[in-house]
């Protein structure tokens, strides 16, 4: 009896567990992103309220080397806070 052929994929066809493992990494992507912006209107909120009570509040940027005394925004994501607005 012949062995029935084997089906080989075409370029665009993927197999079930690739399109599984596609979703975990872009769930895991939103998530991180989803957390940063939770995390950036939670200290937003507080500098908020410390402004509104007549307090000084800012950002103490830190980098590879230590915390950064000019207080400039870090270079690395800078691509990302353009998009939605640096906090300061």
């Amino acid at each position: 009896m012949p062995h029935p052929p084997e089906h080989k994929l075409r370029w665009y066809q993927y197999k079930l567990s690739s399109l599984f493992i596609l979703m975990t990494l872009v769930a895991c992507a939103c998530s991180w992103y989803a957390y940063e912006m939770n995390e950036a209107a939670k200290r937003r909120t507080a500098i908020e309220e410390i402004e509104r009570l007549g307090g000084y509040a800012g950002y103490y940027y830190y980098d590879a080397t230590g915390p950064d005394t000019l207080g400039e925004p870090p270079r690395r994501f800078s691509w990302l806070r353009k998009l939605h607005g640096d906090e300061r």
